[in-house]
């Protein structure tokens, strides 16, 4: 490396966190949105309380909900808390009914196309 460019470059270090608390992927047939629609709003609006919101939320766990339509079918990510609120008849799941982590990297709130979901983490990359 060129010795004016080794005193300029500072390496950027984010930190990981992995909470305890699982979540999992699960699909729902559109006709029976009007079913949920009530848990539904309170699972994405009220189920924080001012104490709970992200500021203050510790490593043990972190609060996630997605809810994506995409070519007509709904695909919905919560955590395992967030999923014992709707009917469980409602829900599909995998058969295997497989639950993955969540991998948050530096210290703001990442959008879902940059969050990870992993099963089990195989290695550390660098």
């Amino acid at each position: 490396m060129l010795p004016f460019l080794s005193a300029a470059i500072q390496p950027t270090v984010h930190p990981v966190v992995i909470p305890k608390n699982q979540f999992c992927v699960m699909s729902l047939d559109p006709d029976t949105l009007p079913s949920i629609a009530t848990t539904l709003i309170d699972v994405l609006f009220y189920s924080n309380s001012p104490k709970e919101d992200a500021a203050n939320q510790g490593l043990d766990c972190i609060k996630f909900f997605s809810f994506s339509l995409i070519d007509g079918y709904i695909s919905l990510v919560m955590d395992t808390e967030a999923q014992r609120q709707f009917p469980a008849d409602l829900l599909f799941t995998s058969s295997s009914g497989e639950l993955w982590r969540m991998v948050r990297i530096g210290g703001q709130p990442l959008g879902f196309g940059k969050a990870a979901f992993f099963k089990r983490l195989n290695h550390i990359v660098i």
